[in-house]
């Protein structure tokens, strides 16, 4: 085994990939420090996605982040939104992802 494969095993051992709803969350606190903020939550490609937006001079602006930096981003025509949540409701609704048992 050579050295670069034990680099990516332990990648592959303690590396967790992100998905679309923590990538939600952390664009709309990030942005919500400074705009009204919410969470669209909807389908895209048959499955389940939820995308941050902001309200900047007015407009509903859609939010992505790289690495750790989270901008302005192009409206996907793909994603069709269900629905819309506040925050709050956001916090709310994902109670149940935040810890895996009690601490």
């Amino acid at each position: 085994m050579s050295w670069l494969s034990d680099i990516f095993g332990i990648f592959r051992k303690r590396g967790i990939m992100g998905v679309c709803r923590h990538d939600a969350t952390y664009c709309m606190m990030v942005y919500g420090e400074h705009y009204p903020a919410r969470v669209a939550v909807g389908w895209r490609g048959g499955q389940y996605h939820a995308q941050a937006q902001a309200k900047i001079d007015g407009v509903w602006t859609w939010l992505t982040s790289s690495l750790g930096t989270v901008y302005p981003t192009k409206e996907d025509p793909t994603f069709r939104v269900d629905l819309y949540a506040t925050p709050d409701a956001w916090w709310a609704g994902n109670k149940n992802l935040l810890a895996k048992e009690e601490i």
